[in-house]
């Protein structure tokens, strides 16, 4: 009786076990059946991602979205910066600047970033587009990016103190001075942009601030040393009758005095100009050298530059005759011509005649695409609030996804 007592008891005690090992495997088999519910779930969800994804990344479709996204960023710019002018839309706007794509070699949205720089200038949708019109042809005619182009029209503006009509000026007389002579336009802009402030000071034309920066490009003295050589004349010759004993006794070489030099230039910069340059060219190389050293100072660059303009100033002569010619007039458009008119530039221009139907197309889409975006962000939302509230299905999921 005892020997069945102790069996009873054992076998209680294992009953008791077997019945806790079915409880363990009982939960075991339900966290395994919701792990496999949720790799279904999550299975399920990559491909619904995967779809949008294929719909948004790939094939004609995709490309449509793509530009078109590209370009209503670009567009959000413009927006930002630029006030609308009366009778002008944004939606017109818009498509002013696709209509100008289509005939040019730069992008809708390397021209919609002109326009916007435009707009930080203060100036209203119309003129913003007059801008980037005349930056985009700038631009292709000498070479530059979009932004170069838009960054350095902008800086020519306000450093000159013009408006956009007058840069186009100044863009014909620099693609005549280039195209005649052995200049590099885009360099022109450069030295232009870095002597714009002063010479606007002094009072000297646009045009002929542009045949000095010729004058020194064309024996290819880099535009940072031309800059400072020029823009340290400017600021000598207003102060003339300061410069100190050295100064004046250059000056008394050369038949002159810092006080006539200082009212020559009030009366007539270009006059001024060519008086000094003249002068000095008549004296001996040594002399002119001390001469230059005496009035604009010991650098090596700005003395470099000053006798090139000395030595130069037949050539000097015949550049302002070219910057101030008749036959300058619609130089940059002739030159904007010959560069549409490269294979090249066809390519560009085909292919955005075929991104501005892009960007109609995803006008439609993207409305969609952003619609499936904000779903998908919802129910992304509505599972991290239930993983903060439950830490048991983030323990769970973390599982699941391994």
């Amino acid at each position: 009786v005892k020997d069945f007592s102790n069996l009873e008891k054992i076998a209680a005690k294992t009953k008791l076990g077997i019945s806790g090992l079915q409880k363990e495997l009982n939960t075991l088999k339900l966290n395994a059946n919701l792990r496999a519910e949720l790799k279904a779930q999550r299975k399920g969800l990559q491909d619904e991602l995967f779809s949008l994804g294929n719909i948004i990344s790939g094939g004609i479709v995709g490309k449509s979205i793509k530009v078109g996204i590209d370009f209503e960023s670009a567009m959000a710019d413009v927006k930002k910066v630029t006030d609308l002018s009366e009778g002008h839309t944004l939606e017109g706007l818009k498509q002013d600047i696709l209509d100008l794509s289509k005939k040019l070699p730069m992008t809708a949205e390397e021209i919609a970033n002109i326009v916007a720089e435009g707009g930080k200038l203060g100036l209203a949708s119309k003129e913003a587009l007059e801008f980037g019109k005349t930056a985009t042809a700038m631009g292709v005619a000498f070479e530059m990016s979009a932004n170069e182009a838009g960054e350095a029209i902008g800086g020519l503006m306000a450093n000159l103190q013009t408006d956009v009509k007058g840069i186009k000026d100044l863009g014909d007389s620099i693609n005549y001075l280039a195209d005649k002579g052995s200049s590099d336009a885009k360099n022109i802009v450069n030295i232009v942009s870095r002597i714009g402030g002063m010479g606007n000071l002094i009072g000297l034309q646009r045009e002929n601030m542009a045949a000095l920066a010729a004058t020194l490009d064309e024996v290819k003295i880099p535009a940072e040393v031309a800059g400072t050589a020029i823009s340290s004349m400017f600021t000598k010759l207003s102060t003339a009758d300061t410069l100190g004993a050295k100064a004046e006794e250059a000056f008394s070489q050369l038949g002159l005095s810092g006080e006539f030099m200082k009212k020559a230039l009030n009366r007539n910069s270009q006059e001024a100009i060519n008086i000094l340059l003249s002068r000095i060219k008549t004296l001996d190389k040594e002399s002119q050298i001390g001469v230059i050293t005496n009035i604009f100072g010991n650098d090596s660059g700005t003395i470099r530059a000053m006798a090139t303009l000395v030595n130069g100033y037949d050539r000097y002569q015949e550049l302002l005759k070219m910057t101030n010619s008749e036959e300058k007039k619609g130089s940059m458009d002739k030159e904007l011509i010959n560069k549409c008119e490269t294979t090249a530039s066809i390519l560009k221009i085909l292919g955005n005649n075929i991104s501005a139907l892009a960007i109609k197309f995803s006008d439609a889409l993207l409305p969609v695409v952003k619609l499936v975006a904000s779903g998908f962000s919802f129910v992304i939302d509505i599972v991290d609030t239930l993983l903060s509230k439950f830490p048991v299905l983030s323990t769970i999921v973390a599982t699941a996804t391994t």
